[in-house]
């Protein structure tokens, strides 16, 4: 899968059939990014959160940011693969006009488990959203670092209050989760 503009800057690109890339592999592909972490599955909690976010965007230059999901990674139990969901969302959206967006992410009935990159023109910053586990992760230039740490209440890198929730989401996998910690530098 081809990421569009700045995206194939920011995170890695899988080569070949069965060569997808998501936690605990490395999804960034800029070797000087700072790495946050937080409870993950949605871009923002509430209107607030999202504005925040959109403050942040917008001091970094962005007018709009793309949301692409990792088909690779995107797990739809008992339904045929279906093309990548991709949206452009502007910054100067509220909270409301994205969720509007999202809505037409409407995965087939079934137990599903979605990933996706988030990213702008600026090839300085990338969220990646997973909901298995079930995390956030942000990659940024260190100088982006603390505002991303604002936008998301994250204390340091945020790996130390979510240790426990991450073992409980690789249960029976230990070498998994180590590997997580250590890809990112989080131990």
């Amino acid at each position: 899968m081809d990421l569009p503009d700045a995206g194939s800057l920011v995170f890695t690109r899988p080569v070949g059939p069965g060569a997808e890339r998501y936690p605990p592999d490395m999804v960034f592909a800029n070797p000087g990014f700072a790495f946050l972490l937080t409870i993950g599955g949605y871009l923002a909690g509430d209107e607030a959160q999202y504005q925040r976010l959109m403050r942040v965007l917008h001091e970094m230059g962005e007018t709009s940011f793309h949301l692409v999901e990792n088909p690779g990674a995107t797990v739809v139990l008992g339904a045929p693969a279906h093309p990548p969901f991709q949206a452009r969302v502007d910054v100067a959206s509220t909270f409301a006009q994205f969720q509007e967006v999202v809505a037409g992410f409407d995965p087939p009935f079934g137990f599903f488990s979605t990933h996706f990159y988030v990213f702008g023109q600026q090839p300085t910053w990338g969220l990646y959203l997973c909901e298995r586990p079930t995390l956030l992760f942000i990659g940024c230039v260190p100088a982006w670092r603390d505002r991303f740490a604002q936008v998301y209440g994250i204390t340091g890198n945020g790996y130390p209050a979510l240790e426990s929730f991450i073992a409980q989401e690789y249960q029976g996998h230990p070498a998994v989760h180590a590997q997580l910690a250590r890809t990112y530098g989080f131990a």
